[in-house]
């Protein structure tokens, strides 16, 4: 007798039925276009244009990778109109198309294996959707894209777990596998509840890549495509939704506690003292009202007159004193005739 090969169980085809195939959604740089090449030039062209002598070096080439260019751009050059930057540096990668920018390798075989089967694939970018347009169109890949989630200014905060929910709901898809070639596209899968599948392209960054945590690691879509006609693992996977945090209501304010005082001790009562009856006042007689005196104004007091001092007459010369005459002491003898 032959092996027989192990069916899958009933839970396991009646999810199958409810669920049916899940929705491949790809991050766009490094997945579907090897655009990194052109990216490395473009930042080169624009640090020759307006980096004063600056240069793109290795270390700048790891800090743009998944980056938006936009975030990059106004931290490379602050002090430049950005939506000029951007411009030029739009206007490079559009007229490097053919000779910079390239389907990565085998993701046209792929996508057309997954339009003739049936699959619902969408794209999610921080890339400005004119562009992702754009470059599908020159490489012959946009009739195997449904739905495409971009960035549409420069304003918009690109948000990939929110990207995910919103391009899955347009798929119309709870089951979703995401393909990704950075740390934090893996770490966006997780936070929406996605199975996950990183494609490394670049060697440099595998170990950054591990550590976040994909259910599935590859650099060839024939291995992908080998995993979704195998056992199906996603199917433990489903996209949710946060729940919407309560309205806080307003609690009415607590009542103040009132401290409960100690009873004071009683005291004795005082005895009531007599009082005396006061002997009735007599009526007192109205008072007249009093005239008020209007005060007559004084008269002003006439200027005194200045005395002229008389002239004190000179003293006339007191008269000599005549001679005293001797007083007779003694009566003399009258003389014979």
């Amino acid at each position: 007798m032959g092996k027989q090969k192990n069916k899958p169980s009933k839970a396991l085809r009646k999810r199958q039925e409810e669920v049916g195939l899940p929705a491949i959604i790809f991050s766009f740089d490094g997945t579907v276009m090897d655009t990194e090449p052109a990216i490395f030039a473009s930042y080169r062209q624009m640090f020759s244009q307006f980096g004063n002598g600056r240069r793109f070096t290795e270390k700048e080439e790891e800090r743009v990778v998944g980056q938006p260019s936009v975030k990059m751009l106004e931290e490379f050059f602050p002090d430049e109109d950005i939506d000029h930057v951007m411009k030029e540096y739009r206007m490079y990668q559009y007229y490097h198309l053919s000779d910079l920018i390239q389907p990565m390798p085998g993701i046209r075989d792929f996508l057309k294996w997954l339009k003739d089967n049936g699959y619902p694939v969408g794209i999610i970018s921080s890339r400005n959707r004119a562009s992702i347009v754009n470059m599908l169109e020159h490489a012959g890949l946009m009739q195997y894209i449904d739905v495409i989630i971009a960035s549409t200014t420069k304003e918009h905060e690109f948000s990939g777990s929110q990207s995910l929910r919103m391009c899955a709901k347009l798929l119309k898809k709870k089951v979703c596998i995401y393909i990704g070639h950075t740390p934090t596209h893996i770490l966006n899968g997780h936070m929406v509840g996605v199975f996950t599948i990183a494609f490394n392209s670049n060697p440099k960054m595998l170990y950054q890549i591990i550590e976040a945590g994909p259910d599935f690691v590859t650099a060839d879509y024939k291995q992908i495509r080998k995993l979704l006609k195998g056992q199906p693992l996603w199917f433990a996977y489903e996209i949710y939704e946060p729940e919407p945090e309560p309205k806080k209501e307003e609690t009415p304010a607590e009542p103040a506690k009132e401290e409960t005082k100690e009873p004071a001790k009683e005291e004795k009562p005082a005895k009531p003292v007599k009082e005396k009856k006061a002997a009735p006042k007599k009526a007192e007689e109205p008072v007249k009202p009093v005239k008020k005196e209007t005060a007559k104004p004084k008269k002003q007091a006439k200027p005194e007159k200045q005395v002229k001092e008389k002239k004190a007459a000179p003293k006339k010369p007191a008269a000599p004193e005549k001679p005293a005459r001797a007083k007779r002491t003694a009566k003399t003898a009258k003389s014979p005739a």
